[in-house]
């Protein structure tokens, strides 16, 4: 009978042991499913109003294009493109100074020189063309 006793004894030590490394684990493993559920649907600027700057991992962005070597820009030896001026523009602007820009000297009796001329090319505005057609 003593000996059953004994036995019965170290299994309940045994038991307690197992309650109290039971009891750790569990609060081991609730923490553990809460760091984990942040992985499993994190929110970021895709799926909710969180902007980018703030998006965990995100992402580098690496370009496709394969490194040339060279600087931006053109290159010398390249012939460039301009936008070509035209014969006949259909405004003609003469800006006169009224006065030197050093002394403040009125310059009205000066004959004026000729110091160069550039042409600005505009888009003219998109309008809406309505055609009432009746009969």
């Amino acid at each position: 009978m003593i000996a059953k006793v004994d036995s019965l004894m170290k299994r309940v030590q045994q038991l307690e042991h197992f309650e109290v490394e039971n009891k750790k684990l569990r609060i081991e493993n609730t923490d553990l499913k809460h760091r984990l559920s942040k992985y499993e649907h994190p929110k970021n600027s895709n799926n909710s109003s969180i902007p980018p700057s703030k998006d965990e991992n995100r992402p580098k962005r690496k370009s496709l294009r394969e490194k040339s070597g060279l600087k931006p820009g053109g290159q010398k030896g390249r012939k460039g493109n301009t936008l070509k001026m035209v014969e006949t523009p259909n405004f003609t602007e003469e800006h006169m100074p009224l006065y030197c820009n050093c002394c403040g000297e009125s310059l009205e009796n000066v004959p004026a020189e000729f110091m160069g001329k550039r042409q600005v090319s505009d888009i003219p505005k998109i309008e809406i063309k309505v055609t009432e057609h009746q009969m």
